[in-house]
């Protein structure tokens, strides 16, 4: 059976000291898990992905960085 997916783009903004980059990897703190962390927690355990729309090093911080947010039911 076909499920229907939104698509959301994020912008967010972000002090990157505290970060190992964007892209996530084990056992290390970085803004991509940070954000799935949160998402989680507001979409109290719903299905979701998300997807970056770069990557970063260590320690970068961010004005705009965007990421897409796919969900299977419409948000609002």
């Amino acid at each position: 059976m076909f499920n229907k997916k939104y698509y959301y783009l994020i912008k967010v903004q972000y002090l990157g000291y505290r970060f190992h980059g964007w892209q996530k990897q084990p056992k290390i703190k970085t803004v991509h898990l940070m954000i799935d962390r949160t998402l989680n927690f507001i979409f109290e355990g719903k299905r979701f992905k998300t997807l970056g729309s770069g990557r970063t090093d260590a320690m970068v911080s961010a004005q705009e960085a965007a990421f897409e947010l796919f969900v299977y039911e419409p948000l609002g």
